[in-house]
């Protein structure tokens, strides 16, 4: 077989098991972040030097479990505030897990679509999801973000996002572009 007809070699889609581990690890860090602020404030703020501040709001408590939305918020070339990446959290307190419902990097929106996935699919989207926000909290813990970095957010601090922009490009063009 040549190099030509060398197939790249898919990799094993991860275990079950695997994808509780990353859970918990998960669980470990945010509780380097955040500890039980989570179970009192609705949103919060964590700022380290020059860095970008993060954002961290609970939409939902739950005696076991906590949702949350962790995020930057940023700041496009026109002026509009979005989310940049946009996690959504479910929080295990009593398992000691947190998973990734939702982790959207560069403004991509799309959730995993389809009702009929496989349980490979599900679970391979999940383990990509979950490491994705593995490494971003490594990396805010890196940064220097903490417990002791994290204050409750004033009104005037938390963004306002822009609503998405949706443009008909054919009238735009119509509009636009073509001239009589």
């Amino acid at each position: 077989m040549s190099a030509s007809e060398k197939k790249t070699p898919r990799l094993k889609p991860p275990e079950f098991r695997q994808l509780m581990d990353i859970y918990a690890e998960n669980y470990r860090q945010l509780s380097l972040l955040f500890d039980d602020l989570l179970l009192t404030q609705d949103r919060m703020i964590s700022r380290v030097r020059d860095e970008l501040p993060i954002y961290l709001e609970v939409l939902e408590r739950h005696r076991y479990t906590t949702v949350a939305r962790l995020t930057y918020f940023l700041e496009d070339s026109v002026g509009r505030v979005t989310p940049d990446p946009d996690a959504r959290l479910r929080i295990y307190h009593d398992a000691q897990l947190a998973e990734a419902t939702h982790c959207y990097p560069k403004s991509d929106r799309e959730p995993m679509k389809g009702v009929l996935a496989s349980l490979a699919d599900v679970v391979d989207h999940r383990w990509k999801t979950n490491r994705l926000l593995d490494k971003w909290l490594e990396f805010l813990v890196q940064q220097g973000h903490s417990v002791e970095t994290l204050r409750t957010a004033t009104p005037s601090e938390w963004p306002v996002e822009s609503a998405p922009v949706d443009i008909d490009l054919a009238r735009f063009e119509r509009k636009n572009l073509v001239r009589d």
